[in-house]
């Protein structure tokens, strides 16, 4: 993830943003991977990124394993 965040800091101008659909569910093992908000608001520093918004997706699929929400920060 450390990569991807960084990668997408290197390719986005300032002000660009990036949006970001992740899913929590109860295994470890995936795919799906078990992405819990917390965890991944911490690959984003605030030294860089600004936070906008955190909602969750709706309406929930039925058949997925999990929750999902969508992440939207704004490269600094």
């Amino acid at each position: 993830v450390y990569g991807f965040v960084g990668m997408a800091h290197r390719v986005l101008k300032p002000g660009g943003r990036l949006l970001g659909v992740f899913m929590e569910v109860p295994f470890d093992n995936g795919p799906p991977f078990n992405c819990p908000a917390d965890v991944v608001q911490g690959f984003f520093p605030p030294a860089r990124w600004h936070f906008d918004a955190m909602s969750p997706v709706e309406p929930q699929e039925p058949m997925r394993p999990g929750p999902e929400y969508l992440l939207c920060y704004t490269r600094k």
